[in-house]
């Protein structure tokens, strides 16, 4: 008795005909004809028809040619682009099955590949297979440009922080702020601009059982920051489109402002170096504060290991590139902290809050940005009815720009307030230190004591 894997595949835009339990039933219902034993399912959902299988490792099929290609006799589907849609892979398989003495057989059609007639019939229907599929995906491309340019979402996994709803027009759908997941992207951008990590968020969040963006209550750095750096989060897809007007299409209201959204990648850019800064200063409080009187330079920090006794002790010192300066580190922090309290201790610390300029401010560079967008396509466009329309584009932009100029604005800036604390109350923190832009600049006296001076360079 003839051994048989039965192919089962099913795209997410196949329809209802061909379903996964239609499938096995054409199936099982052909082979019981013949005779045949069904000894395994080779079942792929959600899988193209243009995946090569012999190439594959995440499909069933690949691990069964790979892996178990002994245990059966005939490769059967219900219908031939159950088996491949694209003709070099379906010319692959049957290349495989005639190699390895495998019956490769399309039950709808009849056709037998181990023929000379049935790879004659499998050919043209493959390659009718292979243009439906180009064809699919070339209407589908076609509509969602379509559906770009009329502002109506066309469709895909949803922005976390929205919610579909239908369109204003009464066709189709648009996106809404969903009221739970928004009101978690505002928290995450606050405390991102407040100074918080984005670890640091996670955690938080991990530890409030928010629910995350892929499911469950697993928060990691790398989809956290993915996620802030969308332009989702402002309403638009990540290819954006353009109205009559100039400017970018909204697929919905945005999430969070243009010029917050500014100040959060402005916030991502600048966190990469404040990783290296943490992993420098493990064990260095004074890590990015110190520099040597004599050269300038800045004073790395070094641990160091001593055995006595046949024990290790370590220890740790900062030294000047020159050489001038070599302390132990406990005795430089102590004498950094006591000049640094002596001098301001009883100084208020300040915060400093970014004050947001007028609202023109904001569509005077969104708009400058659509120009320069626009502007930079404007030499690819070949047709006169694309230059026509970018003409249109560009001319509203102008008119626009010259509107918000002649408009009173106010840019906005960095404000220090009082915290009503003051340095001491706060205590010796590396990180304010940072922040606030001092330095400690370090010497020796005549007599060989040290002398450290502070440096404030803020703004």
């Amino acid at each position: 008795m003839s051994r048989v894997l039965g192919r089962v595949r099913l795209s997410h835009d196949t329809d209802e005909s061909t379903s996964v339990v239609r499938q096995r039933e054409d199936l099982e219902r052909w082979a019981q004809a013949h005779g045949y034993e069904i000894v395994g399912w080779a079942q792929d959902v959600d899988i193209s028809g243009s995946v090569d299988n012999l190439l594959s490792t995440k499909t069933e099929l690949g691990r069964w040619l790979r892996d178990r290609r002994g245990e059966f006799d005939i490769i059967a589907a219900a219908k031939l682009d159950r088996l491949q849609r694209d003709t070099i892979a379906l010319s692959r398989l049957v290349t495989w099955c005639h190699d390895h003495d495998v019956k490769l057989i399309a039950v709808g059609e009849s056709i037998d590949f181990s023929t000379e007639m049935g790879r004659l019939q499998g050919s043209i229907l493959g390659y009718a297979a292979a243009m439906e599929l180009h064809n699919i995906k070339a209407r589908t491309t076609a509509s969602r440009a379509k559906l770009r340019e009329l502002g109506r979402w066309p469709g895909g996994k949803i922005p976390y922080g929205y919610r579909r709803c239908a369109h204003p027009s009464g066709v189709g759908y648009a996106l809404a702020p969903d009221p739970q997941t928004s009101e978690v992207v505002g928290r995450i951008v606050s405390d991102l601009l407040d100074g918080a990590s984005l670890s640091g968020i996670s955690r938080q969040l991990e530890a409030e059982h928010v629910p995350a963006p892929r499911g469950g209550t697993k928060w990691a750095v790398t989809p956290l920051r993915k996620l802030l750096r969308s332009t989702a989060l402002l309403g638009r897809s990540a290819r954006v489109s353009y109205g009559d007007d100039g400017m970018p299409i909204q697929y919905g209201p945005a999430i969070i402002e243009k010029p917050d959204w500014d100040l959060v990648q402005a916030r991502l850019d600048g966190h990469i170096e404040a990783r290296k800064d943490a992993r420098r200063s493990e064990q260095s409080p004074l890590s990015g504060l110190l520099r040597c009187r004599e050269c300038g330079t800045p004073m790395q920090h070094d641990l160091r290991v001593t055995k006595r006794n046949g024990k290790e002790y370590p220890y740790r010192y900062y030294r000047s590139r020159c050489r001038h300066i070599s302390i132990r580190a406990e005795k430089l922090e102590d004498l950094a902290e006591q000049f640094f309290m002596a001098g301001w201790g009883d100084i208020e610390v300040t915060t400093r809050r970014w004050v947001r300029g007028s609202s023109n401010e904001a569509e005077t560079k969104q708009a400058i940005e659509a120009i320069d967008s626009l502007s930079a396509i404007a030499g690819t466009m070949t047709s006169q009815t694309a230059k026509d329309r970018l003409a249109k584009q560009l001319a509203s932009l102008d008119q626009r720009l010259s509107e918000l100029e002649a408009m009173p604005s106010t840019e906005g800036r960095w404000v220090e307030e009082p915290t009503g604390a003051t340095y001491r109350d706060v205590g010796f923190s590396r990180d304010l230190l940072l922040d606030h832009g001092f330095t400690f600049r370090v010497g020796k006296h005549e007599d060989g004591d040290y002398l450290v001076d502070i440096e404030v360079s803020t703004g």
